[in-house]
């Protein structure tokens, strides 16, 4: 198992978008359905109309 002190895995990991996409889809296809669980999560914060959001990510 590769880790991420690997320059090389991370450098691969990281080098174009479409590896995030599969990493994120890797993460919440177990969801299913037909609601993206982001727009999901940004629709509740929506919802409660906060004067202020912290982005942690």
């Amino acid at each position: 198992m590769k880790k991420l002190s690997d320059r090389d895995l991370v450098a691969r990991e990281y080098a174009t978008v479409d590896r995030l996409a599969m990493r994120r889809l890797d993460r919440t296809a177990w969801l299913g359905g037909d609601d993206d669980p982001w727009l999901l999560a940004l629709a509740a914060i929506a919802e409660v109309r906060p004067t202020s959001v912290l982005d942690a990510g």
